[in-house]
């Protein structure tokens, strides 16, 4: 297989088009919708599962079951957008109106900027570095090799999907956002000019973890609102699409670009009590969600734990099917 390397840089980026072969199949996680802190837990979860050579490769694809959204690992948001229009900033997080509404909050333990979760498909990805193919080490590399089934999937539909920022990717109203759909980057996903997957990667135990969205409507809240976005709302590529039509679009090009096989399965009984601890005493707490909101004493919240309904709560009898996302 060919590949190129970018002048000043040692990472090696390879064409969505190109396609790696794979010797071993990925077990599907065909999710229902759960509270923010389950669907963080899970996905850690099986990253540590996957890590331990407990289960094979895994995606997971999911939905939401209220409006949320989840920040960055190491996104620093201001409590009010009021707060940084009087610090002269450009950019806030209401939380004030976020707790007010019913938006759930969360943090990964992936990168970026936050995403608007409810009305999207939700994906992760856990895979050993000692399972990616030859030349896919590289957290661009890797993130493009999986990123190339999205692309597949999305094409599928119709759509003119390529992996790559704009020649000037920073849009007026994209400069210091918090909304990770108000920026393309070199390794987004865009149709067009338009942002069409949101995603980052973390390494962690040997092993990476990839978390996406897909989103197919506008949020079901005032994204402006809570996420202080400036001048126009990003554009949805999607839009007029079903949650099941991009879920079946997406493990097609999976298994398309990646030349693997699928196997449908449910969470280990390690997997469910890991991210029901995990839930209980990482995510659904604020000592992880709001670990570096500014203002955090000023603004009277606390650091002990909150209470949602949890993974911890419930386990299903059978396994969830991928259904309709948040309201």
């Amino acid at each position: 297989m060919s590949s190129k390397e970018q002048k000043g840089d040692r990472h090696l980026f390879y064409s969505c088009s190109e396609k790696v072969s794979v010797t071993f199949y990925w077990r599907l996680i065909l999710d229902g919708a759960h509270c923010a802190a389950d669907n963080m837990a899970i996905d850690e979860a099986i990253l540590r599962a996957c890590a331990q050579g407990l289960v094979p490769p895994t995606i997971r694809i999911y939905s939401w079951e209220r409006p949320s959204i989840s920040l960055g690992c190491l996104q620093e948001v201001l409590r009010q957008a009021r707060d940084a229009q009087d610090a002269g900033q450009c950019q806030g997080f209401d939380l004030d109106y976020c707790r007010a509404n019913g938006i759930e909050v969360v943090r990964r333990i992936t990168g970026g900027r936050a995403v608007p979760h409810g009305r999207d498909v939700t994906f992760s990805m856990a895979i050993r570095e000692s399972d990616l193919p030859a030349g896919c080490g590289s957290v661009i590399a890797s993130h493009q090799w999986l990123m190339g089934g999205i692309v597949a999937g999305l094409r599928s539909l119709g759509l003119d999907a390529e992996l790559g920022s704009l020649r000037n990717p920073h849009s007026p109203f994209a400069t210091g956002n918090t909304d990770c759909f108000a920026h393309i980057a070199e390794c987004d996903v865009r149709v067009g000019r338009a942002k069409a997957v949101g995603s980052a990667q973390v390494r962690r135990f040997d092993s990476l973890l990839e978390q996406g969205s897909i989103p197919y409507a506008a949020p079901a809240f005032d994204a402006a609102r809570v996420l202080g976005r400036i001048g126009r709302a990003a554009a949805c590529p999607l839009d007029g699409f079903t949650f099941d039509a991009i879920a079946r679009a997406v493990m097609q090009g999976f298994e398309d670009h990646l030349q693997t096989t699928l196997e449908s399965a449910s969470l280990t009984d390690e997997e469910f009590a890991n991210a029901r601890d995990l839930a209980r005493e990482k995510y659904a707490t604020d000592a992880w969600t709001l670990s570096r909101v500014a203002g955090l004493c000023a603004g009277g919240f606390s650091r002990t734990q909150t209470r949602q309904t949890t993974v911890a709560d419930r386990r299903p009898e059978t396994p969830p099917t991928a259904g309709t996302a948040g309201p």
